[in-house]
């Protein structure tokens, strides 16, 4: 790795950053699209360290990016559209100009090696993610840096993905009907419709994009305390879950993936995988999260299977959705208590 010296560049900038843009115009590119502002010798001597820290894979149907990262030169004149982007990092020195409006926005001293974050500094709704390393410095100086920022930039998309899931609102009526009901909960948006069937519950929310992209929780449960979940135990549930389903599916073997979770204080058993179109008409695919989740106050175990259909687009804020969807998952003595009232 090659060592690149950081220098300031202000006068190259200060015009640009100093000019009069008036009313703020709106970010544009998508949430998971970064900007990395940086001096081309900063971003050919640790550039590869970026994006391999910056750019995780996630397995849906394939491993897919959960960002996808560009650089940009603060010295080409395309800086003056990338700026405008929704997601910026800048990386540079206390006196560079693409640095010193963003100090100027955070307000307070700075004392480099540092990682500030400031918003709508050139467009509006937009987060700017700055490292600040001291004068002097080479490229290898921004690489201590770079979990923070991968942090960073991964919490603001989860945020981002939850408040879109739940533009509609929570469905706070639902959960209370499924406590009295089923005994459990789980907190759905309001686009989300309820299938009641004698021993589950199916959710679907089929109401975007004109039924391209498919979100379905299924819930179901049996009389019995599962005290060891199995792999084998949750992909033989969810085949006779699957009927359920439109389409109908069937479970890819390979790339499944197993592991003990703990939510909300309860342990679970989790199986993610591929689900296939049963149908070889409609050749269909998309990944699925199933848990097994104990709940020996009521004597039963729970079975929750989620699943997404979304041809053509990034699936990772769709995942984090369905995840949230699953951890809001309750079950327990308030819920069986109030199941038994109700069947009384």
């Amino acid at each position: 790795m090659r060592s690149v010296s950081i220098s300031v560049a202000a006068a190259v900038l200060l015009p640009l950053a100093a000019c009069d843009m008036g009313t703020l115009r709106p970010a544009y590119g998508e949430e998971n699209s970064v900007i990395v502002l940086a001096a081309d010798s900063v971003w050919a001597a640790v550039g590869d360290s970026i994006q391999a820290a910056l750019e995780p894979r996630v397995f849906t149907v394939r491993d897919e990016k959960t960002f996808e990262v560009t650089h940009a030169s603060p010295f080409v004149e395309d800086w003056v559209n990338l700026r405008l982007f929704r997601q910026i990092l800048a990386i540079g020195v206390p006196g560079d100009g693409w640095i010193e409006p963003l100090l100027d926005a955070h307000g307070e001293s700075v004392d480099p090696p540092a990682v500030v974050e400031v918003g709508d500094v050139w467009a509006r709704n937009q987060s700017v993610t700055a490292v600040i390393v001291p004068p002097g410095s080479d490229g290898n100086a921004v690489l201590p840096q770079l979990a923070e920022v991968a942090g960073m930039l991964d919490q603001r998309y989860r945020v981002y993905a939850r408040q879109r899931m739940f533009a509609s609102g929570p469905d706070s009526a639902l959960a209370d009907s499924l406590r009295s009901e089923r005994g459990y909960t789980v907190l759905l948006p309001n686009v989300y419709q309820r299938e009641r069937l004698p021993e589950a519950d199916v959710f679907r929310n089929h109401a975007e994009m004109g039924g391209v992209l498919l979100r379905t929780l299924y819930i179901g449960s049996r009389p019995e305390d599962v005290a060891e979940p199995t792999q084998a135990l949750a992909l033989e549930w969810r085949d006779s879950a699957a009927t359920a389903y439109d389409p109908g599916q069937r479970v890819e073997g390979a790339g499944l993936q197993s592991r003990t979770i703990e939510v909300n204080g309860r342990a679970a058993f989790e199986t993610q995988g591929i689900w296939t179109s049963a149908d070889a008409t409609w050749p269909a695919a998309g990944p699925f999260i199933s848990r097994i989740v104990p709940c020996p106050e009521q004597n039963r175990t729970y079975f929750l299977d989620a699943w997404l259909y979304a041809p053509g687009k990034s699936k990772y804020q769709y995942m984090i959705q369905l995840q949230t969807l699953l951890d809001s998952f309750r079950c327990g003595p308030g819920e069986a208590q109030a199941a038994a009232g109700s069947a009384d």
